[in-house]
Formats: structure tokens, sequence, C-alpha cells
């Protein structure tokens, strides 16, 4: 992990461009612009064929999710509706059903859909830490 802060992304590259920072930007602009995982995995394998042959970029998205993971972030995993009408958090945890919609929140006690979220700050909230 801290290799991939102190290591250029390929010799010669700008000062500053490391594996671990350019990982952060990426996971920054998936998330800003709501980008699915195929489409940064696809940015990913552009980018790595386009440096030089001995880059060390990550070349998917699940390397990507290694590299992030090693940095020890907490994150709240919070279950969604399957058609996006709402989040199942805080008041609404504990409910089966969407209230908008109706439809059920799991299939075979499996969340339909779940949303991670990383709060910008590192406070937490006595619920985050429970989980």
């Amino acid at each position: 992990m801290l290799d991939a802060a102190k290591h250029p992304l390929y010799k010669g590259c700008k000062k500053g461009h490391s594996p671990l920072s350019s990982t952060t930007k990426l996971m920054g602009i998936k998330t800003e612009y709501h980008l699915s995982e195929d489409f940064v995995d696809a940015i990913t394998d552009f980018v790595k064929d386009l440096l030089p042959e001995d880059n060390l970029a990550p070349g998917t998205y699940y390397e990507v999710q290694k590299l992030v993971a090693g940095l020890g972030l907490p994150y709240l995993v919070i279950d969604v509706c399957i058609d996006n009408c709402m989040l199942f958090w805080r008041e609404d945890s504990d409910r089966l059903t969407c209230k908008f919609c109706r439809k059920p929140r799991c299939w075979c006690r499996i969340p339909h859909q779940e949303h991670r979220y990383q709060p910008k700050i590192a406070t937490w909230t006595r619920e985050a830490q429970k989980k």
C-alpha cells in the first residue's frame, strides 16, 4: 500500500503521479459522475494500454478496489430499492418493502441492490461504527 504512494506511475512520469494518487483520483471521478464498474474497467484498461509497458497503473476496477481497500477507509453499505425509489437507511433501515413501489427489499435474503457510501470526512456516527 505504501509502495503504491511512493513509486511513480511509470519511469519519467510527472512528479506526484503514483498508482495510489491515480487510483484515488479515478475513484473520485467514478463517484462524481456515477460511473458503472464496467465503465471504470474500460477506462483502466484503456489507460493502462496507453502508458509505457512498465507502468504500475491498475488495469481493472478490481485492482482499483484492492488498492483502495488497503487504505482501510470505512464505508457504509446501504440497501437500495430494485427500482431506485428509496434507500433502506436510518428510519427505513428495518423496512422489508419499498414505501413507494411496494417491491421487496430482498430476494432470498439478498438485497436487490446495495450502495456503498464513503463520507468525505472521517467522522462517524455510532450507527456506522456498529457495522
